[in-house]
């Protein structure tokens, strides 16, 4: 997928799943589509409880 243009002057709005097929994902910033946000959500919490353990067991 090529990067699509801006729309009046803003980032594309894009899924998720187009975002992680994207060849230009790691350096282009681009807007999550909303439909997407439960899927982040889920990511982002398990980062954060990864991250948690990596925390307690480093101690």
């Amino acid at each position: 997928m090529s990067y699509p243009a801006f729309v009046d002057g803003k980032p594309p709005v894009i899924t998720l799943s187009e975002y992680d097929g994207a060849d230009w994902a790691e350096k282009v910033v681009a807007i999550i589509n909303e439909s997407d946000n439960e899927v982040l959500d889920k990511i982002f919490r398990s980062a954060h409880n990864t991250h948690a353990q990596q925390q307690s067991q480093a101690k």
